[in-house]
């Protein structure tokens, strides 16, 4: 099967499997604003439209971020450090448990295998700018400030049962420059690794 047909066919269970969460699995109302959760929509019509610009923008965005939420998912269910709450995932079932597990973990890294031999060019970083700054629109016109969508507001981080809101110097205010330098640290990794 050819890589491209492949991303079609994942994503688009991937994008099911959101859509099945969202309407069964009412945690909270705006989840679908996270960016882990609308990612594999963008990846599908990125592979769809063979965009590799748009492709290689979700991977900037995500392959740090991600990662590190992956790893302490898998840390915060295996061990007594749990960094992020993950043990509240596995209180809301075994579906929700482990569809947190592969929308962490699989599109960003799927896409980069999948569009491995593709070097990204600069217009990747303007589409992950217009991406970044949707989110961050997204963020405070939709959702509640409490919900803390894609972190906008604060980090949350647990300790001993107590959820501490950590905040950057001018957190909100500085978002949008501070979630681009992550994207382009991703960006400048991924044209080294290529």
């Amino acid at each position: 099967m050819e890589l491209h047909t492949l991303g079609i066919l994942v994503f688009s269970i991937l994008s099911i499997l959101v859509i099945i969460k969202n309407l069964y699995i009412k945690i909270y109302d705006y989840s679908f604003l996270w960016f882990c959760e609308f990612a594999p929509f963008l990846f599908l019509i990125g592979f769809l439209i063979n965009d590799n610009n748009l492709i290689n923008a979700l991977i900037n965005i995500g392959f740090l971020p991600q990662l590190l939420i992956s790893v302490l998912l898998i840390q915060g269910m295996v061990s007594n450090v749990d960094l992020i709450e993950a043990k509240s995932y596995i209180k809301n079932g075994k579906f929700h448990t482990l569809f947190m597990l592969i929308i962490h973990i699989i599109p960003v890294n799927l896409a980069l295998l999948l569009t491995y031999h593709q070097t990204p060019d600069h217009l990747s970083l303007v589409y992950t700018f217009i991406i970044i700054t949707l989110m961050f629109a997204a963020t405070l016109i939709i959702a509640p400030k409490k919900e803390n969508i894609n972190l906008v507001y604060y980090v949350n981080v647990s300790d001993k049962n107590k959820t501490k809101k950590i905040k950057l110097p001018f957190h909100t205010p500085l978002w949008i420059p501070y979630t681009f330098i992550l994207a382009w640290i991703t960006y400048l990794m991924l044209i080294a690794i290529r």
